[in-house]
């Protein structure tokens, strides 16, 4: 399977589910701010324990996206904008 430039567009009609595991390790650093020590923590995947697990039909999935897409993308401002002004509007009003 190839990249896409367009991913973005699309990505939100692929449906599929990815699942990734991987082992976490906590670590940080100091940093000098305006005369005082800070302590910038965060946490890492092991790349050697991260496991990544594909559906069998992600390229088919992919193409119905990206089909999906080609219809009805050019007009999701539209559409999301409408579905803002749905939720915005009272329940049995």
């Amino acid at each position: 399977m190839r990249w896409d430039q367009t991913w973005n567009q699309w990505r939100r009609l692929l449906n599929a589910n990815i699942d990734i595991t991987a082992d976490f390790v906590h670590t940080g650093k100091y940093q000098k701010r305006k005369g005082e020590w800070h302590l910038i923590e965060w946490e890492a995947a092991l790349p050697s324990r991260t496991e990544v697990k594909l559906p069998e039909d992600l390229d088919s999935l992919v193409l119905i996206a990206q089909r999906q897409y080609s219809r009805i993308g050019r007009h999701f401002d539209q559409i999301d904008l409408l579905r803002q002004q749905i939720e915005r509007i009272p329940y049995g009003a």
